[in-house]
């Protein structure tokens, strides 16, 4: 995961592997405290199951909200879903 949390186009980018070739790929973003964290768009997925995501985080005082905060990432697939903290 990729922070560019200062200037005006905050945004995280988010980058991982999925098993076949990504095409049902999603992730799902989860901050602490009731933060809102917007819906993260699919941008790429390659034959390698390699997908990135953008979560745009412009929305007034979002990106100042998840600074220094831990997010969990839930990746969802066609194959399952899997949680990890970041």
């Amino acid at each position: 995961m990729t922070p560019k949390l200062a200037g005006p186009s905050p945004s995280l980018e988010i980058e991982a592997k999925f098993p076949g070739d990504g095409a049902g790929a999603d992730v799902f973003l989860e901050a602490p405290d009731g933060i809102f964290v917007p819906m993260a768009k699919k941008l790429a997925g390659g034959s390698d199951g390699q997908v990135r995501f953008l979560v745009d985080l412009s929305r007034a005082g979002n990106a100042e909200e998840l600074k220094g905060k831990e997010l969990i990432v839930t990746l969802v697939s066609d194959s399952g879903a899997e949680a990890r903290q970041a």
